[in-house]
């Protein structure tokens, strides 16, 4: 699956805005230019006649950010938001897609560009985003249980709401604008996060700007909603034209498949949340096409909880794991040979920190690699690399590879910190159970 960067959801962003657009916010500082007769009646029709096809066009595009994205790639989570997506994205409280679709909100868009390097004291992401409802007056309940979630949210699975302010948006009218900080598990910085959102009719947009540190964007932020604010009301009253200019990143669920027909069930095989213990929950999961398999199933899991969690006492980033069916025994054991020795010695180290730079990850140090084989199926195997990730600390990433036949269970466990043998033994032994007796 795609990992996702640790950020607020959007939909708690926009969430939080709410505040300030009904309290009758319209921008502290100066008021937006008068519209003409004819423009407003462009405006009120072409607001009207939105559609989702639309809001691709409407959101920024990289070239209106100038310096403030150069050397950015667009992110993983940009693209169409469905309410599927949006029901996601609230991390606390369950808020169903029946739910949403009865508030009124038709669907979305986002196109974000975030910082490969990972940077701290630096901007590591910006975006742009839109939600589209059936009415006005569907919007302030729908926001509504954003805030609520977000209230939730502090101090759920290690989370920490150190500040959160609200700020000014000048020249725009029906704008709110908020400062936020934010502890996140497994990193040593906070994330200092700027957002703003404009209301034009049934039309919410909004921006961020996100830094790894404790800077203050707002200034930033400000001006990116400006931009995406003359966008929108010059592509609604006729004023300038707007194109998409972006192509979006390949995702998995491009890559999403049926389950296959006559094979094992590779989902039964899988760890559940009941298995990881209290706290936890499925984040999402399924089936996905890959050239070398024929089949291959993964899950991921969030601890929703209050407090971060651990094993052992080491504080846990992720989980996820991976059911893949070869065609043969033969491939699927050479694969978990093939993978220890890729990691073996220096020469090892280095290329995990070549790929951990190359997949968008931070400069990692200091690189150590260690092998414990079991006696769990037909083949066990569990690589533990630890390194220096910067302002994150000392973190290791686990990896649990047992094998049943032509299947193997590939679990991973992001954690900071280190991991005791009793500890990797026994998440192995959950996988073995799980792998083993679906087999059998």
């Amino acid at each position: 699956m795609a990992s996702k960067r640790p950020w607020l959801p959007l939909s708690l962003i926009a969430a939080l805005l709410i505040a300030g657009c009904s309290s009758g916010a319209s921008g502290a500082e100066g008021e937006a230019p008068a519209a003409t007769t004819a423009e407003s009646n462009a405006y009120a029709s072409a607001l009207a006649d939105l559609t989702l096809d639309d809001l691709p066009a409407l959101v920024l595009q990289q070239d209106d950010y100038g310096l403030l994205s150069l050397g950015m790639e667009i992110s993983d989570e940009s693209g169409p938001q469905d309410n599927e997506d949006a029901s996601e994205e609230f991390e606390t409280i369950e808020v169903s897609v029946a739910t949403i679709e009865e508030l009124g909100r038709l669907g979305g868009y986002r196109l974000g560009f975030e910082d490969p390097s990972f940077e701290t004291n630096r901007i590591v992401q910006v975006d742009t985003w839109i939600d589209l409802f059936e009415s006005a007056d569907d919007i302030d309940a729908y926001l509504e249980l954003g805030l609520d979630d977000i209230r939730a949210t502090d101090g759920v699975g290690g989370f920490e709401l150190v500040e959160l302010v609200e700020v000014d948006i000048p020249l725009i009218e029906n704008a709110s604008g908020w400062s936020g900080l934010m502890g996140y598990p497994g990193f040593d910085e906070p994330l200092h996060w700027s957002f703003g959102f404009v209301r034009h009719g049934r039309l919410v947009a909004g921006a961020t700007v996100y830094e790894l540190g404790d800077g203050d964007r707002t200034a930033e932020m400000i001006g990116v909603l400006q931009q995406l604010d003359t966008r929108l009301r010059g592509a609604l009253d006729g004023s300038i034209e707007v194109s998409v200019e972006h192509v979006l990143p390949a995702t998995d669920e491009d890559r999403e498949v049926p389950a296959p027909i006559g094979g094992p069930d590779l989902a039964a095989m899988a760890l559940t949340p009941e298995d990881l213990g209290p706290g936890w929950q499925l984040d999402d999961d399924g089936y996905y096409a890959d050239p070398d398999r024929l089949a291959v199933f993964n899950r991921t899991f969030k601890y929703t909880e209050q407090g971060a969690a651990t094993i052992g006492t080491s504080e846990v980033v992720s989980i996820e794991t991976e059911l893949q069916l070869w065609p043969s025994v033969e491939r699927a054991s050479s694969f978990i040979t093939s993978r220890r020795s890729l990691f073996e010695g220096e020469e090892g180290a280095a290329t995990y920190a070549r790929i951990v730079a190359e997949d968008g990850g931070p400069i990692i140090t200091n690189v150590t690699t260690e092998f414990l084989d079991l006696q769990l199926g037909d083949q066990a195997t569990i690589i533990t690399i630890t390194a220096d990730w910067g302002s994150l600390g000392r973190q290791a990433n686990v990896f649990i590879a047992i094998r049943h036949g032509d299947v193997i269970s590939w679990t991973t466990v992001h954690v900071n910190g280190v991991l005791s043998q009793a500890d990797l033994e026994a998440i192995a032994g959950l996988s073995a159970a799980r792998l083993t007796e679906t087999t059998a």
